[in-house]
């Protein structure tokens, strides 16, 4: 009897070859020794051991009235190539040959096909799996998902890395997984940026690669890993919502959202030598990456971006829309600095920072909700100015007065004397 280990593995004692039904016979021990044989896809035979049969007695597969198998009393183990075949090579005797009966006289040897027993582990495999960004985003995690045609379990993962060979680059942050089978997901603890300086004249990213050991019904030849696993990659790529609202019901609970006003969000860039107290970056016109008018939302990475409101709502109350655009809503002043972060925790990592509302009066909130980061705006009519800094108006006007008379005390000095 012969049994073909499928893939590459090792094969361990005990090796017993058991007929399915003894059906009168028993191992022959009289005419040559019965011989177990380990032998190679080619062929070759990588090992062969014989025994006498009254040496190793066993039972065949179904209960009999003798014995029907032998075990070679063999522990070794072997590591084998997919495709190997074990085989066993024995001789039976009919029992009636000492005056017994067959117990089923019209079969003449024993019935099949029995079993050949012994240990298989499946040797674990260790591959590469790599797959092409599709966007230039951090990344925040990623899946490996086996494909129908191969079941198992993936046991580690030894290696991240952008780019292969000896231009790799080793990810060292920290990352959490989970295995279920065949299938991992890994997030990680914070956004990995993705290196620049890719192939091509864009500078494509680099390909993600996952190097990781698995255990499955199958070899896994390492030039067709993708045949049988999928790789696929998580973004630090949050919604982000601007919103218009009047400005004087900053302090409503059920603030009403106005239409018509159009947003823009910039990039940053940096700023050679910043003033003290000033930012350190500044609006890049050239690189707008969003506009209310194309999209309800900008789909954002972690990164300082600058929002800029080009287009005033329409107004909410009718005496101020019958008094014509005069009376309309002002623009906002200058761009507004926002910080999308991300870090592992809540709000799906994501935060939002704005400056102080003694700095930004018109943000009247800025958060992540639901999966989106929303910013609230207020928006004046023209001529009112928003509270500042909890002081109010007066401070201004008590300042504009103020040089009045400053101005106006010494043009009379200058004319009398």
């Amino acid at each position: 009897m012969s049994r073909t280990v499928e893939r590459e593995a090792k094969i361990f004692g005990d090796f017993i070859a058991r007929v399915q039904n003894q059906n009168g016979f028993d191992g022959d021990a009289s005419q040559k020794p019965a011989e177990l044989r380990i032998i190679s896809p080619n062929g070759t035979v990588i090992y062969t051991k014989q025994i006498n049969a009254n040496a190793g007695h066993a039972a065949s597969v179904d209960p009999g009235n003798g014995w029907g198998g032998i075990d070679f009393k063999e522990k070794g183990a072997f590591t084998v190539p997919a495709g190997s075949r074990v085989e066993v090579h024995m001789i039976l005797h009919g029992r009636s040959r000492y005056g017994r009966k067959l117990k089923e006289p019209s079969t003449r040897s024993p019935l099949g096909p029995g079993v050949l027993e012994f240990r298989t582990e499946i040797l674990e495999q260790r591959r590469q799996l790599c797959v092409q960004p599709d966007k230039k985003a951090p990344i925040t995690g990623f899946r490996i998902a086996a494909k129908e045609n191969i079941s198992g379990k993936i046991s580690d993962v030894q290696a991240l890395h952008f780019g292969t060979g000896h231009e790799a680059e080793e990810i060292t942050a920290r990352y959490e997984s989970n295995i279920d089978g065949l299938q991992l997901s890994g997030r990680f603890a914070t956004a990995v940026t993705q290196p620049t300086g890719g192939p091509g004249a864009e500078g494509l990213p680099k390909p993600f690669c996952v190097d990781f050991s698995f255990n499955a019904d199958r070899t896994v030849p390492e030039s067709e890993v993708e045949k049988y696993f999928g790789l696929e990659l998580d973004y630090a790529l949050i919604p982000f919502e601007a919103r218009a609202f009047d400005y004087d019901e900053s302090d409503s609970e059920n603030k009403t959202k106005l239409v018509g006003a159009k947003f823009a969000v910039y990039a940053a860039k940096s700023v050679a030598h910043p003033a003290a107290g000033e930012n350190a970056d500044q609006p890049d016109w050239d690189k707008r990456v969003w506009s209310s008018d194309q999209a309800e939302t900008a789909m954002l990475s972690p990164d300082v971006y600058y929002l800029v409101e080009e287009q005033t709502p329409q107004t909410a109350r009718p005496t101020l829309q019958a008094q014509g655009d005069a009376q309309g809503y002002s623009l906002l002043p200058g761009p507004i600095r926002f910080e999308l972060t991300y870090r592992e925790g809540s709000n799906d990592g994501f935060g939002i920072n704005v400056p102080s509302s003694a700095e930004a009066p018109f943000v009247l909130s800025a958060r992540v909700e639901d999966g989106r980061a929303i910013m609230d705006i207020g928006n004046i009519t023209r001529g009112e100015m928003p509270l500042t800094g909890g002081h109010g108006v007066w401070g201004f006007v008590f300042a504009g007065l103020l040089l009045l008379a400053v101005g106006g005390f010494a043009a009379q000095r200058r004319r009398q004397a």
